[in-house]
């Protein structure tokens, strides 16, 4: 059965359950990312560049549709994420990007930034590589290979808190970059997904403030 996650009430719900203690959260890759058509995000996105803000404004993230794709031989069966945020140019820019579940795991399959499948067209660079491993377990890191650099990605903690729209949620941080000199933090709520982002070690800061809509069907 589907059902409808919205932001309010059930949040607090959600808080409630999530925040008792480490055992009663689920990992699995497709819990700390629900995956399902029509599940959307829309966060209130900052980038700073020390006192100055480059960027305020809102960052769109949405599955719209999912198909079976052919990937050096192997059928996968990808959801399309549709990611809209004015940070790239400081105007609307779109960010495609395809994922699947294997074993609880989930893997990033490919991207693009020249529009999404139609009529035969393809436009994704594909690169199969772990976006979130299972089990999840602090310490537990993993490599992206985007061929001439590498991303390194840490599970640090498995009971971070962010207080959002005023409500306290356990969280898992996964760092991506190459500490201490710069990385990023995403912190990952069961069956919420993403609900902040940080930036650390360089110029410019990256933040989501707070999230405005949150639709999730599972």
């Amino acid at each position: 059965m589907r059902k409808l996650f919205v932001i309010g009430s059930i949040l607090l719900l959600v808080s409630c359950i999530f925040s008792v203690n480490e055992s009663t959260i689920q990992f699995r890759g497709d819990n700390i990312i629900p995956l399902a058509i029509g599940n959307k995000w829309i966060y209130q996105y900052t980038i700073t560049d020390g006192d100055s803000i480059r960027f305020n404004g809102p960052m769109t993230v949405e599955i719209i549709e999912s198909r079976i794709i052919e990937y050096e031989g192997e059928q996968l069966n990808v959801f399309v994420f549709k990611e809209t945020c004015g940070h790239y140019s400081f105007e609307d820019s779109l960010l495609y990007y395809l994922l699947s579940t294997s074993n609880d795991t989930i893997f990033w399959v490919g991207h693009s930034v020249h529009g999404t499948f139609s009529d035969g067209y393809d436009p994704y660079y594909y690169n199969k590589n772990i976006h979130v491993i299972y089990p999840l377990q602090i310490g537990e890191k993993w490599e992206f290979d985007h061929g001439d650099y590498h991303d390194n990605f840490e599970c640090v903690s498995l009971t971070d808190t962010v207080l959002v729209d005023e409500f306290s949620l356990s969280c898992v941080n996964i760092r991506m970059g190459n500490p201490p000199n710069w990385y990023n933090d995403y912190l990952y709520c069961p069956s919420v997904g993403l609900v902040n982002e940080y930036t650390f070690g360089s110029t410019s800061t990256y933040r989501i403030e707070r999230i405005l809509i949150r639709n999730i069907l599972f």
